[in-house]
């Protein structure tokens, strides 16, 4: 542990190996503490509210306090690292750490360092705790900077064509129209998108309309639809085929057997 003078106050945290069957399902729930999770075998659909995200080997996922979020496994059994961080801890060291927004990211740095804090903690020396702290640091410090990057160098464009598409994904619209409706050149819409937002427009609209798709799979009561094929069609795609193969390529599973596993008449398991 660092001395008591030490600005940065003590740390309290746990780290540990978690182990989930194939097909396991947890409702959405919330920790008290900070969670970093790390991704080592199998695949999960990770919800938080709307938006979902394929969790693969690799993946690291950093939830603050009380974030709400839930998770379907895939055919295979799951393994990762969920290590605990005291909130206080990180609420001391000031707004722009306290601040953290959830993260999910591949980034083979800080699953490194991810992997490195949870083997000190498993096998702690008179130095573990200095290790530990420094390592949380990097890693929260290069997630904030990065996002004061990208609060800097995102242009008022393109955080208005990325409204646009927020607000109409389940349309038909393509990089020419979006590109006209703020008024820059395909060629830099396509790349400036891509820099800023991690994929390309097209496959951001894809993964708000799988969004759409897996909430009303989690809870119809908010639209019903007679079949598969109507939810595909509000949803945007051009038919139920459509949806089913950018549905499992994003979550793993096809949308019957994510409402099987992830519906509200499934008995969820608890984490």
């Amino acid at each position: 542990m660092l001395p008591d003078q030490s600005p940065i106050p003590r740390l309290n945290i746990q780290s540990a190996e978690a182990h989930y069957q194939h097909r396991a399902s947890m409702a959405p729930h919330y920790h008290d503490e900070a969670c970093l999770v790390l991704m080592l075998s199998g695949l999960a659909a990770h919800t938080e509210g709307r938006h979902m995200t394929e969790l693969r080997p690799g993946t690291v996922v950093y939830l603050p306090p009380a974030q709400r979020h839930g998770d379907v496994f895939g055919p295979r059994r799951a393994r990762c690292i969920v290590t605990k961080i005291d909130p206080l801890w990180i609420h001391r060291l000031g707004p722009d750490f306290d601040g953290l927004t959830p993260r999910v990211t591949r980034d083979g740095h800080l699953y490194a360092l991810g992997v490195a804090i949870h083997q000190e903690i498993e096998k702690p020396d008179d130095l573990s705790g200095l290790i530990v702290e420094g390592s949380l640091l990097e890693l929260f410090g290069r997630w904030q900077r990065d996002r004061r990057r990208r609060a800097q160098c995102v242009p008022a464009w393109l955080e208005r064509a990325e409204t646009i598409l927020v607000d109409s994904f389940r349309e038909s619209i393509s990089l020419q129209d979006l590109s006209r409706s703020v008024g820059v050149h395909p060629v830099r819409m396509a790349r400036e998108f891509r820099r800023v937002y991690g994929v390309t427009a097209g496959a951001y609209v894809r993964k708000l309309r799988i969004d759409f798709v897996a909430e009303r799979l989690r809870d119809p009561g908010k639209a019903t639809y007679a079949t598969l094929t109507d939810l595909a069609l509000d949803a945007g795609f051009s038919s139920h085929a459509h949806m089913t193969f950018a549905f499992k390529r994003i979550t793993g599973f096809t949308p019957s057997e994510f409402r099987k596993l992830h519906g509200p008449h499934h008995r969820n398991e608890s984490r």
